[in-house]
This record gives C-alpha cells, structure tokens and sequence, in this order.
C-alpha cells in the first residue's frame, strides 16, 4: 500500500510516462497545492483525500501500461 512517504517515487514513475502531476491532482480531486504540502511533509492526507489520490495514481498507471502495450 502507498504511503505519503512514497510521493517522490509516485512522481518519479509518473514521470517516467510523461503523466503530469497535475493529471493526477485533477483525478483525485485534490488540488496541486495540498499534494505539494503533503510532499513537503507541511502536513498529511485525511485518509479519504489519500485513497483518491492512490486510485488516480493506480488508474493512471495501468492506463499507461495499457498504452505501450
């Protein structure tokens, strides 16, 4: 399970397949400066707003596998 100690991987994956942040903020219904904050440690996630991000996160992910396949 992701934790909000693996925000730096999380980026670097979507990264690596050319998905935004953005993208996955605008997914998860949050904005880019609460996942900014959440990235800086300045504080953490409700469980509600980190089971959305981790669901974008995982939809994004697999969309993409989906794509190079």
């Amino acid at each position: 399970m992701l934790q909000p100690d693996d925000i730096p991987k999380m980026e670097e994956a979507l990264a690596e397949r050319g998905i935004p942040v953005a993208e996955l903020c605008r997914q998860a219904g949050i904005a880019e400066t609460t996942w900014g904050r959440w990235k800086r440690d300045k504080f953490k996630p409700s469980f509600r707003a980190w089971s959305g991000a981790t669901s974008a996160y995982q939809n994004l992910m697999q969309d993409a596998a989906s794509s190079a396949a």
